[in-house]
């Protein structure tokens, strides 16, 4: 029997006595919808919440920013950035894991379905019939969602990783200068101020010479 006729049937076989086996379509659609929202609610949720239960705000480049002026009080500020990151992290391969358990779900869901119906006469058929299933197509799309989410929030914690290992050179770049007989101390902070005034340069010139091309 044809997927679109097969399907034409069990909807009006719903209508005039609805189903209660637990992989129904009606029943099926009701937890797809409360577990979208689930998942979305967890994964858009990560970057937001803390312990005390208030909203914090994730501002990844103005966290990773380093004040030559107050080494030490970056210091002390390190460890909870990156816990922050770190929390939120965990919390985003959670909402990965729950999403690629849902696509799982609902594949075994839509096989058993499949089962005894021309959709289920064999690999190819079977393939197609769950992977063109709204409900599976939108489980798929927020298991990729979720894993983009966890593999950005990844590379947050990296960075931080590396802005420690920042703060320890500059710290010694510091302490090293400022020790150093006869030379002077060098102010980091106009050094910072110049090499961002030079790259700033440097990029307008780049794009004035695209513009004449």
């Amino acid at each position: 029997m044809p997927r679109e006729t097969s399907r034409k049937g069990r909807r009006s076989e719903e209508e005039e006595s609805p189903r209660k086996s637990p992989t129904s379509r009606e029943s099926r659609g009701q937890r797809s919808e409360r577990s979208r929202r689930e998942e979305r609610n967890e994964v858009y949720s990560v970057l937001s919440a803390n312990n005390k239960g208030e909203d914090e705000e994730f501002d990844y480049e103005a966290d990773l920013e380093i004040n030559p002026h107050f080494l030490d009080a970056e210091w002390l500020d390190q460890s909870r950035r990156y816990m922050k990151y770190a929390k939120a992290l965990a919390h985003a391969n959670k909402a990965k894991a729950q999403a690629e358990e849902r696509v799982k779900t609902l594949r075994s869901e839509l096989v058993n379905e499949a089962k005894g119906t021309e959709a289920g006469k064999n690999a190819a058929t079977l393939e197609a019939f769950y992977r063109t299933d709204e409900d599976y197509k939108e489980a798929k799309r927020a298991f990729i969602d979720a894993s983009l989410n966890a593999d950005l929030i990844n590379g947050a914690v990296f960075a931080f990783q590396m802005r420690k290992v920042a703060l320890e050179n500059m710290v010694r770049m510091a302490l090293s200068e400022y020790y150093s007989e006869p030379n002077a101390p060098r102010d980091i902070a106009d050094s910072v101020e110049r090499f961002n005034e030079l790259k700033k340069k440097s990029a307008q010139e780049k794009i004035k010479k695209r513009m004449r091309r």
